[in-house]
C-alpha cells in the first residue's frame, strides 16, 4: 500500500494473490468514519505492468454502548 490516508496502513491488509482487503482491527465509528488507501499491484512479467486503485472504506455505526435511562430519573430504593 502506498499513499492514502495518513496512518491507514495498520488498519487494512491486502492479500497478494486475490487482492482481497482485510481489516486488521475493529473500527470505531466515533473516531474514524471513513478513510482511503491507495493499493498498487504489479505483475512479474517482462516488462512488468502495474496499476493503482483507491479503496475507500466507510465505517458503519453500531450501537456498542449500553443504553441509559435519562428521563424519568430512577429513584433509589429505600
Amino acid at each position: 500500500m502506498e499513499g492514502g490516508s495518513a496512518g491507514a496502513a495498520p488498519y487494512v491488509s491486502v492479500e497478494s494473490q486475490s487482492g482481497a482487503v482485510y481489516a486488521q482491527r475493529s473500527f470505531d465509528y466515533e473516531q474514524c468514519r471513513e478513510f482511503a488507501v491507495v493499493v498498487r499491484a504489479h505483475d512479474g512479467g517482462s516488462p512488468s505492468r502495474s496499476s493503482t486503485a483507491t479503496v475507500r472504506v466507510f465505517v458503519l455505526d453500531r450501537n456498542d454502548n449500553a443504553p441509559r435511562v435519562l428521563w424519568p430519573a430512577v429513584l433509589g430504593s429505600g
